[in-house]
């Protein structure tokens, strides 16, 4: 994390009314691209992809997304809608004076890169989605799909009033941290990684807002309204579909998708920046 530390920028960026915790890293004048992490990460999830990118010439932008690590943590449940997330993401690059720019998102940061890149006059370049398929084709599979329905059984818990959030709030980060530890790649994180993430949800505040990201996020009209009018169409869930199957083995990678109407993406694809 200190060798880390040393090639890494860090700064509190101003966008979309809030500041954002940024690492950032490459050459001011590269190409663009923004890593979105995940629920309930922060910028730390990228540590293996930034120094590689940035070699290969890329500007590299690592946000924490609002609410998590030492990002501002806005109250209300409207603070948290998709729209807001991406506009956080065209407030940082309009801070660097970039119009275009290319999204890796893992998912819930992948969330937000489809949300940005279905926007009409997308600013997204090019689109690489990591375990977050196209929404339209995860709400196909919610309601269609049996294996689907009971692995995502979280997300019609997390829609109950009261409940998650009293659960979520006893010991959260011990709780946090032996689901880090217990996924399905056991040696994903070490001891020292989880001592930084343990760090990150216990910022002031960081409790109640990662909480709200995704318990609120669950109930909330975006959650509704993910096959919106520029999300879905019969041709961009056609071709959805067509990009991820809906049963993604254990032990396969996961899938990684264009952009909607795009070609299929993955980080490899980004290639040399030059």
């Amino acid at each position: 994390m200190a060798e880390l530390r040393e090639i890494v920028r860090f700064s509190q960026i101003p966008t979309n009314g809030i500041h954002l915790h940024v690492a950032e890293t490459g050459p001011p004048d590269g190409p663009l691209v923004f890593l979105l992490h995940g629920f309930p990460e922060f910028w730390y999830g990228w540590r293996n992809q930034i120094v590689p990118l940035a070699e290969n010439g890329w500007h590299v932008l690592a946000p924490d997304q609002r609410g998590y690590n030492l990002s501002d943590k806005p109250q209300g449940i409207g603070s948290y809608d998709l729209d807001r997330l991406a506009a956080d993401i065209v407030g940082l690059a309009a801070h660097f004076h970039r119009e275009a720019f290319d999204v890796v998102g893992h998912d819930w940061g992948a969330s937000v890169g489809w949300w940005l890149a279905g926007r009409q006059a997308s600013p997204v370049r090019r689109l690489v989605v990591l375990n977050a398929p196209h929404p339209a084709v995860w709400l196909d599979a919610m309601r269609n799909d049996p294996v689907q329905k009971r692995k995502s059984a979280y997300v019609r818990f997390l829609r109950l009033p009261y409940l998650p959030e009293f659960l979520l709030s006893i010991d959260h980060s011990k709780a946090l941290a032996k689901g880090f530890r217990d996924s399905i790649r056991p040696d994903a994180f070490t001891e020292a990684d989880l001592s930084e993430y343990r760090k990150a949800w216990g910022q002031p505040g960081a409790l109640q807002a990662t909480i709200i990201t995704i318990v609120r996020y669950c109930r909330s009209r975006s959650c509704r309204l993910l096959i919106s009018d520029r999300l879905s169409d019969a041709s961009d869930l056609g071709q959805a579909r067509r990009l991820r199957h809906p049963r993604t083995r254990r032990g396969e990678q996961s899938t990684l998708c264009g952009r909607p109407g795009g070609v299929p993406g993955s980080i490899e694809s980004l290639g040399s920046a030059r």
